[in-house]
């Protein structure tokens, strides 16, 4: 399904969407894995990075710039980049502050 109206990308950020804490308050993101499975049975891989994909009006109300500071399942992330989908949602990239 093409997330092409605001109302289909609130629709999605609603449904799978996780209050994030940003600089100005929170907001709704998914995240995406920060952990996946390993190829040895039973273990899990924790990376020290993670992404969220946030409406891009909500990335511009929290001002989020590279270096903002986000918090989320009581951990601490830092923006290392932000990647705008020219379709109204942007991945938000972070390293564990």
């Amino acid at each position: 399904m093409a997330l092409e109206t605001e109302a289909d990308r609130q629709a999605e950020l609603e449904a799978l969407g996780e209050l994030v804490t940003g600089p100005l308050g929170t907001f709704l993101a998914i995240p995406l894995e920060a952990y996946e499975d390993s190829p040895i049975e039973g273990t899990v891989v924790e990376h020290s990075e993670a992404s969220f994909v946030a409406s891009a009006a909500d990335v511009v109300a929290q001002g989020l710039v590279q270096g903002s500071t986000l918090s989320y399942g009581g951990e601490s992330y830092r923006v290392t980049r932000l990647e705008p989908d020219r379709t109204g949602m942007t991945v938000v990239r972070c390293e564990v502050d």
